[in-house]
């Protein structure tokens, strides 16, 4: 009798399937682009994951790996443009300014003022003679 092949197994990693799709990806940029109508002043990455349906850790996660970068450019551009609205909403005090500065500082920003002390001391001239 000939021998028989058998196909070589392809394993199953186990677990439920990824919520990473193309929908949920849509969701996403959907909500920055449209975070207003989700009823949202400036958008947020809580609040994306929210709409998203996925954790704080999970979105995390996906950002570090390569295959799941568009994660990341979302994070990213959620930071931008919530760092621009502040900007402008604290200029025009439409936000109130001492949350748009605690806001800020997750982007960068400090509220410090820079001293620098200048000390005038006497001179002072010490001859060491060896006698």
């Amino acid at each position: 009798m000939g021998e028989r092949t058998v196909p070589p197994l392809t394993l199953n990693k186990g677990g439920r399937p990824t919520k990473y799709t193309k929908a949920l990806l849509a969701t996403g940029w959907d909500y920055l682009q449209n975070f207003q109508d989700y009823g949202d002043e400036v958008p947020s990455h809580v609040a994306l994951f929210l709409e998203l349906g996925i954790s704080k850790t999970q979105a995390y996660d996906w950002a570090k790996e390569p295959k799941k970068a568009e994660i990341s450019d979302m994070l990213a551009s959620c930071k931008q443009i919530q760092e621009r609205i502040l900007l402008s909403g604290g200029l025009s005090s439409r936000y109130n300014s001492n949350i748009v500065k605690l806001m800020l500082t997750k982007h960068g920003y400090t509220d410090k003022a820079e001293v620098e002390t200048t000390v005038n001391a006497p001179q002072l001239n010490i001859n060491l003679t060896n006698k």
